[in-house]
This record gives structure tokens, C-alpha cells and sequence, in this order.
């Protein structure tokens, strides 16, 4: 008793500090309009340094099915030649000013963002709207790189995680708009052409709306005419945001697949289901649940599958979601010869937690563990623009910022049991198994199985 009421003291201490620092960093957010163009502004004056990301409000899901992968390759190639420059060209000058760029598509949305120092910001962001406005994506440029993409997709069989992870969103998202990665296959990456890239960009460009975040002192307020002008990006008003709707998927289960490779001594194991929107509910509940479950190395399967029988060296949860659907998995790895007892220990401890059949201290462990690392998001201001445009995304006010900490602080050890019953419903399950075709032996076993070949997922 007495540790449980020490742990709660310092539970609160850490939910004080928390909502303290996060909510200092949210006092500092200004919201601007440029012309039509809203701006959201971190006023961050302790470095001279600068982040740029601009939210569009399409992604993947804009793709032609037979051109998977084409928004991601619009923006991933955006530097490799315009009217005016070619790729070394423009490597040399952003290279100069040591300005580092990514893009990030999902299937709801994409960003392009770039950081650099605040003393370059003008030069190097006149040329990235040159490239959003230019880009023409040579044929003999782009061929290479295509070959590069195939190259990666054949190699995928010596990364087995990264596979399994594909086959497992495939199969488990299977029937709705999302089971495709934004990547695409080799299949949809040979019809990709240049001329599908600049009729991408300039859809991205001209009809698609945006929104800019920005980090940094005062002084970067100043690009405003370069973005509104040069990048083009002013008069948002009646441009299109991606929102759909599909029929609610229905899953019984669970079912497991067998995706066959060769000469494989261990499995990859991924076990989850697709929520529907209608299954979405509270975010610091999702992500306590998980954390709880399998977060780490004192979760609680981690201790059943690794510590008390050995079976892997790791295995973990996530629950997340966007603004139409969610998801939720685990995912490990162990030899050919505990496949199905891996999967057992799983299925009972979801079983057992349901049931409240777990300690309290291990709750109250978890809890604390997700508050006290709660600060850690905000160490990159970057990584603070992606809080605001996720929370932008789906919806909802920056207070959920400083008022995560104290809401699972008020969140018990029910709330959590009962939450991942409903997730981590057994009967939704889909099991994916990555190994040797002999596995299916013993995975007939657990229930209907299906036997896949992994070129299915290339």
C-alpha cells in the first residue's frame, strides 16, 4: 500500500510538471492568415533556426490504382530537375546552406518539410518553391531512380520485418480504401511516367488546400512574400481537403495467414485488426492501452512472451488512428518451433487482461512511464509541428497538448482493461506469419489458415 500511494505522489508531481511545460510550449502558437493562406507560428527564439512544414490536404489516397506510389514519388522527386536546373545543381545549392528536406504521405494527407538556418531561410526556400512549381522529372533521371525503387522492393526478402509489416497492413486493412502502402508495388511503380509526376504536382499545387507551420524567431515572418508569391501558395478558400466515406468493415476472426518464404529459421508475427471510424474514442486511452500491453520492457507482454518463457527478444503494441479509421497490432518474431505457442500466450494474456486478472502496480507503472516520457515529444520543434498538424488533421484543440498528462493520470486501471478487450477483440484478429511453408502444420492448429506467397506483396 505504501509504495502504491509514493508511486501516485510522484504520478501527480510528473502530471503537474507536464501540463506546466507542455502548455508554455502552446502559449507560444500564433495563427496567421498570408493572403489566404493560413499560418500557424512557433515563436522558438533559443536557436537561429528555422522549421518549415506545409500540410496538404490530400495524400495516397488520391493515387490511381494502377499508380500506387505516385504521390509519394512526386514528392520524394521533387529535386531531381527542373525547367531551369538539374539534380546536381540543386543538391549543390541546398547542400550549401545545409538545409535538410523530407516529404511524408499518408493515405489522408502528405507534408513537405524543410529546416535550415534562419540567416538562409530566404534563398533556400526560394529554391524549393522553384521545385514545387518546376519540377519536371527528366525520363532518363527518373529511370534510374524507379530502378533504385525495384531494387528495394526485390531486396524486401532479406528485410523480413519490413515485409511482414506489408503483408500484415494489406491483409488486415484488407476491403477498405487504406490496405495499400503509399508506396505502392513493383507492379504500380512501372507505369509511373514523368508526365503522371507533373500532372500530380501540379494537382497538389493548384486544387489541393494547405496549411503552413512554421518555427522560429520573429524573423522568419519575413518569407511571407515568397510563399504567397514564388510557392504560390495564397487563396486557399474552396480547395480540396480529402474526407471520405466507405462501408464500415466487418471482420470475424481471427483469421491467419501464412506468408511463405524461403529458408527462413524465424517468423515475424504481426496480430491486429482495422478500426472503423465508428470504433474511434479516446486518444490518451488508445495510447495507455497499448503502452500497458505491450510498451516496453516491463509490459505486460514482454514479460509473458520474453521474460517468463523466452519465446522472442521483443514484442510490442500500437494503437493509433487518423481521422477516418484506425488501427491496431502487435507484432513480434521467435523460431519456427514456438510459432503457435507465441500466439497462444498472446491470445491469453488479452484474455486475462480483460478479465482484470493483472497487478495494479504494473497499471500504475505503465501510466507513469507514458506521463514522465510525455515531455521527450517536444525536444525538436519539429517534432512539436507534427503534434500540431496531427491534432489540426483530425480536428481537435491544441489543449489536448498540456491536458494529455492529467488525462490519463485520471484514467483507471478498468478504463485501460475494458478498452483493450474492445480493441484487441480476439474474434476481429487477423494473425500474419512470415516463414516456411512447413509452418503450416502447426498454425492449422489455432484455426482457418491461409497460405500466401510473399511476391504477393512485393
Amino acid at each position: 500500500m505504501k509504495s502504491i500511494i509514493i508511486c501516485s505522489y510522484m504520478l501527480m508531481t510528473l502530471v503537474s510538471l507536464n501540463i506546466f511545460a507542455a502548455e508554455s510550449i502552446a502559449n507560444k502558437v500564433t495563427k496567421l492568415n498570408w493572403n489566404g493562406l493560413d499560418v500557424v507560428w512557433i515563436n522558438e527564439d533559443r536557436y537561429p533556426t528555422y522549421n518549415i512544414s506545409v500540410y496538404y490536404g490530400d495524400g495516397a489516397l488520391s493515387d490511381n490504382s494502377s499508380r500506387r506510389g505516385e504521390t509519394e514519388m512526386m514528392f520524394n522527386f521533387l529535386d531531381i530537375g527542373t525547367r531551369r536546373y538539374s539534380q546536381m545543381q540543386i543538391a549543390d545549392a541546398l547542400d550549401f546552406y545545409g538545409v535538410t528536406y523530407n516529404a511524408r504521405v499518408t493515405h489522408e494527407y502528405s507534408t513537405f518539410s524543410m529546416k535550415g538556418l534562419v540567416k538562409d531561410i530566404v534563398p533556400t526556400l526560394k529554391m524549393v518553391c522553384h521545385m514545387v512549381n518546376n519540377a519536371t522529372y527528366p525520363k532518363k533521371i527518373l529511370h534510374r531512380e524507379k530502378n533504385r525503387m525495384k531494387n528495394a522492393f526485390s531486396s524486401l526478402l532479406n528485410d523480413k520485418r519490413e515485409l511482414a509489416s506489408r503483408a500484415f497492413r494489406k491483409l488486415s486493412l484488407r476491403n477498405t480504401p487504406y490496405q495499400y502502402s503509399t508506396d505502392g508495388s513493383l507492379k504500380t511503380l512501372r507505369k509511373i511516367s514523368s508526365k503522371n509526376l507533373i500532372l500530380k504536382k501540379d494537382y497538389f499545387q493548384k486544387r489541393v488546400s494547405k496549411v503552413l507551420y512554421l518555427t522560429g524567431p520573429k524573423e522568419v515572418l519575413k518569407i511571407r512574400e515568397i510563399i504567397n508569391k514564388e510557392c504560390g501558395w495564397e487563396n486557399q478558400k474552396n480547395l480540396f481537403s480529402r474526407r471520405i466515406t466507405y462501408k464500415e468493415n466487418k471482420i470475424s476472426g481471427p483469421m491467419i495467414y501464412l506468408i511463405t518464404v524461403p529458408k527462413a529459421n524465424l517468423a515475424q508475427i504481426r496480430m491486429g485488426r482495422f478500426l472503423n471510424k465508428s470504433e474511434l474514442g479516446n486518444d490518451e486511452l488508445m495510447t495507455l492501452s497499448a503502452g500497458f500491453l505491450g510498451g516496453g520492457f516491463t509490459s505486460l507482454l514482454m514479460r509473458e512472451v520474453r521474460v517468463k518463457r523466452g519465446l522472442t527478444y521483443s514484442i510490442n503494441a500500437f494503437a493509433g488512428a487518423q481521422a477516418e479509421y484506425g488501427r491496431v497490432g502487435i507484432s513480434s518474431f521467435t523460431k519456427n518451433e514456438t510459432v503457435t505457442e507465441l500466439i497462444k500466450v498472446v491470445r491469453d494474456t488479452l484474455s486475462r487482461v480483460g478479465r482484470n486478472e493483472f497487478k495494479l502496480a504494473d497499471f500504475k507503472r505503465a501510466q507513469g512511464y507514458l506521463i514522465g516520457s510525455y515531455p521527450f515529444r517536444f525536444e525538436e520543434s519539429s517534432d512539436f509541428l507534427q503534434q500540431l498538424i496531427s491534432l489540426d488533421h483530425v480536428k481537435k484543440t491544441y489543449d489536448n497538448l498540456y491536458r494529455f498528462p492529467e488525462t490519463v493520470s485520471k484514467l483507471s486501471s478498468e478504463d485501460v482493461a475494458k478498452n483493450i478487450s474492445k480493441l484487441f477483440d480476439w474474434n476481429k484478429m487477423t494473425i500474419v506469419v512470415l516463414g516456411e511453408k512447413k509452418l503450416s502444420k502447426q498454425l492449422r492448429k489455432l484455426g482457418q489458415l491461409k497460405i500466401i506467397s510473399h511476391k504477393k506483396f512485393l
